[in-house]
């Protein structure tokens, strides 16, 4: 299984914690009563262009996706990063502060991302997991210190575009959409994530890595039952 993605998959800012991509792995080989094993390729930062370009080149990227029985994407929230000044100061009042050429952008690289990993794996778009986002910035207690609760609401607000265009890339390309906004705060949004994020506020510790985890192999049971 090859994860693929920014620093949430990389497991950034949670010493000594299993990656969700390990997690899953594991899952996997009690599920199916072999070895899967995982080879975590998240990169601090990365965007949609950056997975894409690695992707689209020859390396390790390319070699391991075209390898894998099971791949996780989880990009699109650096491409939104430089918004978060914006939200901090309180900004976007009159609705969103994310114009529809970024989303659609999103939209388009990610389609690209997905087709890219099928035609590296020979056609084949089953196993494919991508994930949304909890928030794309700083959440929980942490983000309510250093920035109050509008920066909280609005920069749910933004997550919640961003996740509808990776769903739709999702669905658009055969690949199945993993929900994070139910794992970290509940069906109706309203769990303080607290708990399940690391020191920064803004990645997961390890409880939050479980938490994702569970996600993927309860999709993984829906996509292998359906």
């Amino acid at each position: 299984m090859v994860g693929l993605g920014d620093s949430v998959a990389a497991a950034t800012n949670c010493p000594g914690c299993r990656s969700f991509v390990a997690l899953f792995a594991g899952a996997l080989s009690a599920k199916y009563r072999t070895v899967v094993r995982e080879s975590d390729l998240g990169v601090d930062g990365a965007t949609t262009a950056d997975l894409l370009d690695s992707l689209n080149r020859p390396g390790r990227v390319a070699a391991e996706t075209a390898a894998a029985d099971f791949v996780t994407v989880t990009i699109g929230a650096n491409d939104v990063a430089g918004l978060n000044d914006t939200l901090a100061r309180g900004g976007c009042p009159q609705g969103s502060c994310v114009d529809a050429a970024t989303l659609s952008g999103i939209r388009d690289r990610l389609d690209e991302v997905l087709t890219r990993i099928a035609a590296l794996r020979g056609g084949r778009r089953s196993d494919v997991f991508v994930t949304g986002y909890w928030n794309d910035y700083p959440d929980g207690q942490v983000a309510v210190q250093q920035s109050g609760r509008l920066f909280v609401m609005q920069s749910a607000a933004v997550t919640r575009e961003v996740n509808a265009v990776i769903a739709q890339a999702a669905s658009d390309t055969g690949a199945v959409y993993v929900d994070l906004v139910s794992a970290f705060k509940g069906i109706d949004s309203s769990r303080d994530p607290t708990g399940l994020l690391a020191g920064d506020g803004d990645h997961p510790n390890q409880a939050g890595h479980r938490a994702i985890a569970r996600q993927l192999a309860a999709a993984e049971d829906d996509s292998a039952a359906g």
